[in-house]
């Protein structure tokens, strides 16, 4: 008896700190233990494939409390925590996002000289509104929907 209980708790723990998201490619789960990221349950489950910078490469992304990650093929790791604007002014955190997701290109109906190069990430505050993050030249921009 004491032998199946141990097995139990060995199993529990096991899958416990294994999660993923089934669909992560192998590639993401060897950058964040070269990394040393460490993950809650929640972040393992969200992370997301997209090209945001349309570089025909793959990313991966996911949200902490107050910023995302982005992580790329290349093993670059970067974490942003503001949107800022063209000067450098910090705009926002994102402390107010409620739920996120991944798009295709933003185009913009009343805009229409404006479309991101690449994917796009909906920044959605379920009360008020959504944020659009995307990349140009390199750097990240957003557009207020």
């Amino acid at each position: 008896m004491k032998f199946i209980y141990s097995l139990v708790i060995l199993l529990a723990i096991f899958s416990s700190s294994s999660a993923f998201n089934p669909y992560i490619p192998p590639w993401v789960r060897i950058l964040i233990n070269e990394k040393e990221i460490i993950l809650s349950e929640e972040e393992k489950l969200t992370i997301s494939l997209l090209d945001i910078d349309n570089d025909n490469k793959m990313e991966a992304v996911f949200f902490r409390k107050n910023s995302f990650i982005l992580l790329k093929k290349n093993g670059e790791v970067k974490e942003y925590t503001s949107i800022v604007d063209f000067e450098g002014n910090i705009l926002d955190d994102f402390s107010w996002v409620d739920f996120w997701y991944v798009d295709d290109q933003l185009h913009v109906d009343y805009d229409p000289y404006f479309t991101s190069q690449g994917q796009v990430l909906h920044l959605i505050k379920e009360s008020s509104g959504t944020i659009t993050i995307y990349f140009e030249n390199n750097e990240i921009r957003w557009y207020g929907i």
